[in-house]
């Protein structure tokens, strides 16, 4: 049978009176109470609205800032997080919670208020004392910010900011230490400004700690803070700042300034072929031909793409500069070059000490030039040898690598020359070309390693000349641009090493020649040496050394260290550059100098490249705690507007004049009078 259902067995809900809804107008009529009251709080606060809030910020920021020095982009978004910091912070303590209609968000509303009305209670006291935490968070970062202070001969990169803190595992460490010790219970709901960045940095520290909020409250100890890891500088910031506002902070890119005397401790560029170690020079090139200070610049290139792309430049238009001078082998008048020509006015402008100072330079250039002369065949003897030859050379005026060969072949013509010789050196050239010398097999050898040199037709044309034409002295000095095309693909590779190490040792020489003018007066000179290997070897470290004192830095360009076949080059490569630039590395290299830049080998490799340009890692000595990444555009220099070609047929004719030489007929060199003996000796 069906059941009836009557009227009075019906199901029924709370009536209009019943306790149920009398509850809820209660809970709602509370809620409202304590909305009203914390609307008032909010009021009468005095950082209730985004303008008191943004003069916090600007208060903050002279306060810790104040007038210094700082990078522009630094100064900005230091402001910024400062500001942003404080919107975080306030907004959830200075807004209305939205209500529910049901009773659980109501009740959830409720508590929120209460909360709120407690911190409003004691709002005085827990803004001082966040604002003594904020200001001392900011306090840490600015001092470890580096102030901005621009120097003539100043290089700038754009760096992220925490890569140029003087102790960046530090800072992050202290910053870190600093948030924690005023978080909240993890558990527990904000309450206070501070609560809400403090706990976003506890989390990340737990989460790298591997730990539970209540692992971390039974064995603190275990705890991994910034300065215990193992990871790179360059992932701490991700590591303990994410979901911060101080994450971008320390990302932000900041200029950081090069200075001159630091450039004169010298730069070395290592990258695998293909990454722009080209277009890297040129940019180094393009900042420093726009320096007011006007410094003078010297490139050697054995491919001659850089030359050919700097020589066009319009700010190089003969009508209205005469900065550019051009070295070229391939030019229909190549230069008019002597190996073995020293500054004889200037040497007489030189006080007895001095000379001889100078002169002891002037020995020791054409002993490196000896070295690419002679290449694998210079020995100890020969070395002897060519020192006592080369102060033979100086007293014979205009003499050349011909004169050299009639020397070594019959030394009677120069006898009055061999009379103005200290007496050790008289008689090291009596025994030199005595016929029971012990070196008549070592002078055979170096005729025939001569005769061989020369038998390059275009470098028997440029260096058959009495004295140079051009003058490296002057050129650095006045602030000249000076490109050398080293020719390799024409003079090939034995030849043009041979031409590139000459101008190393012109360089060397007018750079110790610097010695005897006031240091205020030394212009600074910025060598780029492409391909540096094939050129140097151990007595660059001369320059190296001293380059500081004589304004002179290197920039020396390679492939990779295997290419540093001799010990002692490799190590000075190594040791001394104060700045590092490295791209794509092999595995080797990657290892040998994660050391030196203090970094790992894994963020040495990880660079990259996409057509507008590549991503380099910089070292730099005394500036920079770590390496950091830089980013160098593709074609600055291509995209600089080119003079035309009526102006750049000008430039060549007036070159040609300051430094070359009509071509002459090739004569073919006498073959050697004396007989060259193939028996080895002990050289």
């Amino acid at each position: 049978m069906a059941k009836v259902i009557t009227t009075s067995s019906r199901v029924r809900g709370p009536g209009l009176f019943s306790p149920a809804r009398s509850l809820k107008k209660q809970n709602r009529a509370q809620t409202d109470q304590l909305l009203h009251q914390l609307n008032g709080a909010i009021q009468r606060s005095p950082l209730s609205d985004p303008t008191s809030q943004e003069r916090l910020a600007r208060e903050l920021v002279f306060e810790v800032l104040g007038a210094d020095p700082y990078d522009a982009a630094f100064r900005d978004a230091f402001a910024n997080t400062t500001l942003e910091i404080i919107r975080q912070e306030l907004t959830p303590l200075y807004s209305l919670p939205t209500t529910g209609t049901d009773a659980a968000s109501d009740y959830e509303a409720r508590n929120q208020i209460r909360l709120q009305l407690e911190y409003f209670e004691n709002e005085a006291a827990h803004l001082a004392a966040w604002r003594e935490q904020l200001t001392r968070l900011l306090h840490l970062i600015a001092r470890a910010a580096p102030e901005r202070r621009p120097t003539n001969g100043a290089l700038s990169f754009g760096v992220p900011l925490f890569t140029v803190f003087a102790n960046p595992t530090q800072t992050i460490d202290d910053m870190v230490r600093l948030l924690v010790k005023s978080a909240p219970d993890p558990n527990e709901p904000t309450r206070r400004p501070g609560d809400r960045l403090a706990s976003a940095i506890i989390t990340n520290l737990l989460a790298t700690s591997r730990l539970t909020p209540e692992d971390a409250q039974k064995r603190p100890y275990r705890l991994t803070w910034p300065g215990d890891v193992s990871l790179g500088v360059s992932q701490l910031p991700e590591t303990y700042l994410a979901r911060t506002p101080l994450l971008p902070l320390l990302q932000t890119r900041i200029e950081i300034m090069i200075p001159s005397d630091l450039r004169t401790e010298h730069a070395i560029v290592t990258a695998t072929i293909g990454h722009g170690k080209t277009q890297l020079m040129q940019s180094l090139i393009m900042r420093d031909l726009a320096d007011p200070a006007r410094p003078s610049i010297v490139v050697i290139d054995s491919q001659g793409d850089a030359v050919s792309t700097l020589a066009r430049l319009k700010r190089f238009d003969p009508a209205g500069d005469d900065r550019l001078i051009l070295i070229d082998p391939t030019d229909e008048q190549p230069p008019a070059l002597n190996l073995f020509h020293w500054d004889r006015a200037f040497a007489a402008t030189l006080s007895d000490n001095q000379r001889e100072e100078y002169l002891a330079g002037v020995v020791e250039m054409f002993g490196f030039i000896a070295g690419g002369l002679l290449g694998a065949e210079l020995t100890a003897r020969m070395s002897v040898v060519f020192r006592f030859i080369s102060q033979l050379l100086i007293e014979i005026p205009n003499a050349s690598i011909h004169t050299l060969i009639q020397l070594l072949q019959d030394p009677a013509p120069f006898m009055q020359h061999i009379a103005a010789l200290p007496p050790t050196a008289q008689t090291f050239i009596d025994e030199l070309f005595s016929d029971r010398s012990q070196y008549k097999q070592t002078r055979q050898h170096l005729l025939q390693r001569l005769y061989h040199i020369i038998s390059n037709p275009a470098f028997e044309r440029m260096f058959a000349h009495p004295q140079n034409k051009f003058d490296m002295r002057a050129a650095l000095n006045d602030g000249k641009v000076v490109l050398i095309n080293t020719a390799k693909a024409q003079l090939k590779a034995e030849w043009s090493s041979i031409f590139g190490r000459f101008f190393v040792a012109q360089i060397m020489q007018a750079a110790f020649a610097r010695a005897f003018i006031p240091r205020e007066q030394r212009r600074l000179a910025l060598i780029h040496i492409d391909e540096c290997h094939e050129y140097l070897d151990d007595n660059i470290s001369m320059l190296m050394l001293q380059g500081r004192k004589y304004a002179t830095a290197l920039h020396l360009y390679h492939q990779h260290f295997s290419q540093m076949t001799e010990a002692g080059l490799k190590q000075t490569a190594l040791s001394i550059p104060a700045l590092r630039y490295t791209g794509s590395l092999n595995d080797t290299d990657a290892t040998l100098l994660a050391k030196e830049m203090k970094t790992s080998p894994e963020f040495l490799k990880a660079v990259s490249k996409t057509n507008r340009g590549a991503e380099w890692s910089l070292y730099v000595r005394n500036l920079t705690p770590t390496a950091t990444k830089i980013f160098v555009p593709f074609l600055s220099a291509e995209h600089e507007p080119k003079m035309s070609k009526a102006a750049y047929q000008q430039l060549l004719a007036r070159n040609r004049a300051l430094v070359g030489a009509p071509r002459r007929p090739h004569t073919p060199p006498p073959t050697p009078t004396t007989p060259i003996s193939n028996n080895g000796d002990s050289y």
